[in-house]
């Protein structure tokens, strides 16, 4: 979902000629952006670049389900520490995007429609 209204929020940004709008987008979309960053990497275009850029969020809870959900399970105290610090950080994660697509970005809607621009979702 973060994606897509980042791909809207990007198609809005262009249309805009209101300096103010357009600052206040693009405070938005980096937001979002360093948001999604946390979550995952879209870096990498090859299986070398794992080498070039790190894993984030999301590769390393795969990683953990896949230890805990394998045929033969690998269920240690550091897998299961390292699930509940992942839980915790998703936790923080989710009320951060909540955050920003019920308020900032709501705001943001608010502020084009006030222009006559309508609303990135």
């Amino acid at each position: 979902k973060n994606k897509d209204l980042l791909d809207r929020l990007m198609d809005v940004l262009k249309r805009l000629d209101n300096r103010n709008l357009i600052r206040q987008g693009r405070g938005l979309y980096k937001k979002m952006k360093d948001w999604d960053e946390k979550m995952m990497q879209r870096k990498s275009l090859a299986y070398d670049d794992v080498e070039n850029f790190p894993n984030k969020f999301i590769a390393d809870y795969l990683f953990v389900l896949d230890e805990l959900k394998g045929e033969v399970p690998l269920i240690t105290e550091g897998i299961i520490n390292w699930t509940k610090k992942l839980d915790d950080k998703w936790e923080l994660l989710m009320e951060e995007i909540k955050q920003i697509h019920s308020q900032d970005l709501k705001d943001f809607n608010n502020e084009l429609w006030n222009n006559g621009v309508g609303a990135v979702n």
